[in-house]
């Protein structure tokens, strides 16, 4: 198959139908799924993917994180920060480490240190129980750059990857 270098998004999009032509029924797969076969020999008939749906739960994964602990600095100003969100734990905790633990049923935030609760807090952030897919998606578009410039800042301030 010849090699282009499209110069627009255009020339782009015209060069994929033949190439996924091309690497459905030409080309070998040197992965394990094919053993050095050609994708269309080895699959002949894919089951059709399932269709996105159109309300989602943006919040679903709160359940998959229930009971996990996250170790949090308290702040000189007394709180913790979990994502952008900061809450307020006591002064007398500034500059010690504490535990927030995630209860999803009830969409907060237990604080515990050296065993002892400290408070709980109710998860700031969270969407609607359900959008349409496409809100959600245009949602998640406009804040990836500012959790970006979040990260950027966070590690300039503090030399920590979030």
């Amino acid at each position: 198959m010849a090699r282009f270098a499209p110069d627009t998004l255009s020339e782009a999009l015209d060069c994929l139908p033949p190439f996924e032509r091309y690497y459905h029924t030409q080309r070998p797969h040197q992965g394990q799924a094919c053993h050095n076969h050609i994708p269309v020999e080895v699959f002949p008939t894919l089951p059709p993917l399932p269709s996105l749906p159109t309300l989602v739960n943006p919040n679903r994964w709160l359940l998959a994180e229930h009971g996990h602990l996250y170790r949090r600095r308290v702040n000189a100003n007394g709180s913790i920060q979990v994502d952008r969100h900061s809450s307020y734990v006591g002064q007398a905790f500034a500059g010690t480490s504490a535990l927030a633990q995630l209860n999803t049923p009830q969409a907060c935030l237990h604080v515990f240190r050296d065993g002892r609760s400290l408070r709980e807090f109710s998860l700031k952030g969270l969407y609607p129980d359900l959008m349409p897919l496409t809100d959600y998606l245009d949602y998640l578009k406009g804040e990836a750059p500012s959790i970006e410039q979040y990260r950027h800042f966070h590690w300039q301030q503090t030399g920590q990857l979030l």
